[in-house]
């Protein structure tokens, strides 16, 4: 949203949200990311006083990641407050989605390559990537980002993406997988499929996966029964299920 507009809408906003959820106070808050220094201060009051528990950001700002340094404001905030930041999909740049997604294909094939087939998880994997390599987790190492769908194809690719980028060559603290298991829990986001969930147990560890819907992008049917039929032992269910989530967000048990 235009940054003139943005701050007093977006108050309003979650002040009619607190509202309607008073009797469940676990919801994510809205921020007017246009106007960093506004949207920490709206972060604080979300949190403090309508008992928001995080916020959520669609994609980039203005075009540009997190990382940039403007939008510093949110992310301390955010990591002093231990609050997490859902980072979600929202529709690539206009460029982008012109050079990669459109080539003369059809309308409705473009629109769906460049966002829920393909386009938002790679934008948004592309985008927790570029905060890790920027040092935004050396410089806030309580910061903690929620991304869906099993963490947005990113770990299918941290062997490959460890190989490529070793700490010689990026001068991070840490390996980039570490970030990524340490400051980072997924969810399944509506897509119930046991061989991703497997590997993601394998590879992030069940104290970092989330159990999700993802209505009314997808519908709901055969999620209960994607838990119940998870080879994983009572432990692991009851984390996925509602305690990872219960832990992160400091919701009662």
């Amino acid at each position: 949203m235009p940054g003139d507009v943005a701050g007093q809408l977006v108050r309003k906003v979650n002040d009619r949200t607190a509202a309607a959820v008073a009797a469940h106070p676990d919801r994510f808050a809205a921020l007017p990311t246009a106007v960093p220094e506004a949207a920490a201060d709206e972060l604080a009051r979300a949190v403090g006083e309508l008992g928001f528990v995080g916020s959520m950001i669609n994609g980039r700002i203005g075009g540009g990641f997190l990382d940039e340094p403007r939008f510093d404001p949110v992310l301390r905030r955010s990591a002093e407050l231990r609050v997490p930041i859902h980072l979600h999909p929202g529709v690539p740049p206009v460029e982008t989605s012109r050079s990669n997604y459109e080539g003369g294909l059809d309308p409705i094939v473009t629109a769906r390559l460049q966002t829920s087939a393909w386009g938002w998880h790679v934008e948004t994997g592309t985008h927790f990537l570029h905060l890790v390599l920027a040092g935004v987790f050396d410089r806030y190492p309580d910061l903690q980002l929620v991304l869906g769908h099993w963490g947005e194809m990113v770990p299918f690719y941290l062997e490959r993406i460890e190989e490529a980028l070793p700490q010689r060559i990026t001068r991070l603290d840490r390996p980039v997988g570490d970030y990524f298991r340490e400051n980072v829990h997924i969810t399944p986001s509506g897509m119930f499929n046991q061989a991703q969930l497997r590997f993601c147990v394998e590879t992030v560890g069940v104290g970092r996966i989330m159990f999700s819907v993802d209505y009314p992008m997808l519908g709901n049917d055969g999620a209960r029964a994607f838990l119940r039929e998870a080879d994983l032992p009572p432990l692991a269910m009851e984390k996925i299920a509602h305690l990872n989530a219960e832990r992160l967000l400091g919701l009662p048990g």
